[in-house]
């Protein structure tokens, strides 16, 4: 015997059995189907649950108006509404991308599981709603965007969606529904169910995906950030290098630039170790050092850890002078400064022992794949 777990109360409110005591079992109590009065059963030998006073309804009826009224609430209720389907990835840069041995574990096609929070484009959820001349079982839109293209939530419990409204190109959500329980499950494509909206293709009852997506853009280009080294002249014309995080793409590293650059390098994140001795930074400056760039940087000089007194610094202590009463200033290995008390740029610009470790650069330069980066460099005449 199909037994009812669902009711409302006199005030339209969605009660579960569960939340029926016996103080409050004698109130009324009506099926979510038929609306007829039910009464709450609360006996010690079997389940708990609502039965009609009269001759039952279509369970039918009862699932299609639970799943309605349970996915509506679940929606209006809830900051965030995920609904996840599957598409693929499709790059048509691939076979050009100098990233892509990189990238070998994105796969030029690869199936995705898209998760989508449909709370960020509507927030408001009709039941029986129409559009285009079609009804929805439930209707998402936006109440300041009603130009903004709906969603169709329809409950499956017999009937699927009809071919007409699949064709329409409305963006359908089908829920399969065959129990109590599955108007509470995670709205989530099946994998193996992944179906093209054309052409339709009716499907068995008993073997039909739980849950089918209609009209969703199944098609994306993979765009993934880059960080970006970027070499340019300061207002002292001195050639300074700087590092960007995630301010371009893949797809835009070749037509998108810093209008101060004059050499880039791009990298993906996850090509550089966490071991890595050396970083972007690092790579950068090598790199635009073999360019021919007369940048300088304490940290590529010959010099900088060597024991040779020019290559120190004098830095102002704690103790004060008594005859001037100014700071005393004591002589410290320039590598032993830490890098964010000392302007490196500026201070071998202005060395007249600079000279440039080669060597350092080179060693920076093998340590990353070339395949892991990528280089622009300005049409320019004069660096």
């Amino acid at each position: 015997m199909i037994q009812f777990h669902n009711a409302t109360d006199k005030d339209g409110k969605m009660i579960h059995i569960n939340e029926v005591t016996q103080d409050n079992r004698a109130e009324h109590y009506f099926c979510i189907g038929c609306g007829k009065e039910m009464s709450a059963v609360l006996g010690e030998k079997r389940e708990h649950h609502f039965r009609h006073k009269e001759a039952t309804c279509s369970w039918e009826s009862y699932l299609h108006q639970l799943g309605k009224k349970l996915i509506k609430q679940r929606f209006e209720t809830s900051t965030e509404f995920i609904v996840q389907y599957y598409g693929q990835s499709t790059c048509q840069k691939w076979e050009e991308c100098k990233l892509r041995k990189s990238c070998r574990q994105l796969k030029y096609q690869s199936k995705l599981l898209f998760s989508v929070d449909l709370k960020n484009n509507y927030d408001t959820c009709e039941e029986e709603a129409g559009y285009k001349g079609f009804r929805a079982d439930l209707k998402l839109t936006h109440s300041e965007y009603p130009e903004r293209e709906p969603i169709f939530l329809e409950i499956f419990v017999t009937h699927e969606c009809k071919p007409d409204k699949i064709a329409s190109g409305i963006k359908i959500i089908e829920i399969k529904i065959n129990s109590e329980i599955d108007a509470l499950r995670p709205i989530i494509e099946n994998e193996g169910s992944w179906v093209e909206p054309k052409p339709y293709t009716p499907y068995n009852v008993k073997t039909i995906s739980p849950i089918r997506f209609y009209n969703f853009e199944r098609n994306v280009t993979p765009e993934y950030l880059l960080n970006r080294f970027c070499l340019y002249r300061d207002g002292n014309g001195l050639l300074r290098g700087r590092c960007e995080q995630n301010k371009i793409t893949c797809q835009n590293v070749k037509t998108e630039h810093n209008d101060l650059s004059l050499f880039e390098v791009a990298i993906l994140e996850k090509s550089v170790p966490n071991k890595q001795q050396y970083g972007l930074y690092s790579l950068g400056v090598a790199l635009a050092i073999k360019k021919g760039f007369e940048i300088k940087n304490c940290f590529f000089c010959h010099w900088f850890k060597s024991r040779n007194n020019f290559c120190s610094l004098s830095v102002p202590t704690n103790r004060i002078d008594p005859k001037t009463g100014k700071p005393l200033f004591v002589r410290v290995p320039n590598h032993k400064i830490p890098s964010q008390n000392i302007d490196r740029t500026a201070v071998a610009s202005s060395c007249t022992n600079y000279q440039t470790d080669n060597y350092l650069c080179s060693r920076i330069i093998s340590s990353f794949n070339p395949d892991t980066y990528w280089e622009w460099l300005r049409d320019h005449d004069n660096f």
